[in-house]
C-alpha cells in the first residue's frame, strides 16, 4: 500500500494553487488528473479527470463504474435551515414533520468539482488503496 509523503502532500496542494497546473497522481492503477479551473466566470475549483476522461455515466451509475469513487461527495438538504425554521414555527413541530416528512432529508450525490485542493487530495487519499505522485516534484 503506498500512500503520500508530507512533503508530496504539500507539493500538490501548492502547486493546485496556480492556474493552468496540474498534478497527476496514479490511485488504485488509474491515472488521476487534478487541475484548477474557472468555472461560473468568477469562481475556480479542482476538477477531476481519471484516465483523461470525465464521464457523465459516472453521476448516474457510481455503483457500476470503479472511477466515479474519485469524485467529490456532495450532500445538499431539500429544505434550508431558514426554510425549515419557518415551517417549524408555522405549523409547530409535531405537524411540521406530518406534513413535511422530507424536512430533514438530504440528497447525497456525486460532484465534479473541488472545491478546494487539500480536500481533492484528502478525498483521494481516503478512498484509494495505494495513491503514488505522478508529477515530478522540483529536487
Amino acid at each position: 500500500m503506498k500512500t503520500l509523503t508530507k512533503a508530496q502532500k504539500d507539493f500538490a496542494i501548492e502547486r493546485l494553487k496556480s492556474q493552468w497546473k496540474q498534478v497527476k497522481l496514479k490511485c488504485d492503477g488509474h491515472t488521476v488528473d487534478l487541475q484548477l479551473v474557472q468555472v461560473k466566470n468568477t469562481k475556480l475549483a479542482i476538477s477531476v479527470y481519471v484516465n483523461s476522461y470525465f464521464k457523465g455515466v459516472w453521476f448516474t451509475k457510481p455503483d457500476e463504474h470503479v472511477e466515479s469513487k474519485f469524485l467529490p461527495i456532495i450532500t445538499k438538504a431539500f429544505y434550508s435551515s431558514v426554510e425549515k425554521k419557518k415551517i417549524i414555527k408555522e405549523f409547530g413541530k409535531r405537524n411540521a414533520y406530518k406534513y413535511f416528512p422530507n424536512l430533514d432529508k438530504k440528497y447525497v450525490g456525486k460532484g465534479s468539482h473541488f472545491l478546494s485542493g487539500r480536500t481533492a487530495i484528502n478525498h483521494l487519499i481516503k478512498v484509494s488503496d495505494s495513491i503514488e505522485l505522478v508529477t515530478e516534484m522540483p529536487a
